[in-house]
């Protein structure tokens, strides 16, 4: 064991900061479906999906980006496991983006951006209730998938 120990001054002790730049060539294959959806990895829990460069079990794959959205209550969906939190997605988005009312109340995404009107938003709102729907019909195979995985 040792018994003698030296006092570190400020030269002893040096900084250094290592700026890591990696390029990573993005194909239209995250886009274009090549590999037919592996390069996407859904998550059971349902928050968000990872997109690969690459199908995700591939050693040579990179992770790009996760991907999440949120819904506004009118939306809400109750089969969603994580209904809560897609909820303060959305709100927490919309404090950002479009801010609040003169009633202070947290402003709904409107599709051309005049809060004056709400016909436009007519066709909005059945784009959001038919991929709710999708999304709450994905999670529900994503559960019983996992389900039987594990079974």
């Amino acid at each position: 064991m040792a018994t003698v120990f030296k006092n570190l001054l400020s030269n002893d002790i040096a900084t250094t900061r290592t700026l890591l730049n990696e390029a990573i060539p993005i194909t239209g294959t995250i886009v274009s479906g090549t590999y037919s959806d592996l390069n996407i990895k859904n998550y059971a829990h349902g928050m968000f999906q990872s997109v690969y460069d690459y199908p995700y079990l591939s050693s040579s794959a990179n992770h790009i980006f996760d991907i999440t959205y949120g819904y506004t209550s009118n939306y809400s969906s109750s089969a969603n496991a994580q209904n809560a939190k897609k909820l303060n997605i959305y709100n927490q988005m919309a404090q950002v983006l479009v801010g609040y009312d003169v009633t202070g109340s947290i402003r709904k995404f409107d599709r051309d951006g005049d809060f004056a009107t709400t016909g436009s938003n007519a066709k909005l709102e059945a784009q959001l209730e038919s991929s709710t729907a999708m999304e709450t019909s994905r999670q529900q195979e994503i559960t019983q998938n996992s389900k039987i995985a594990f079974s």
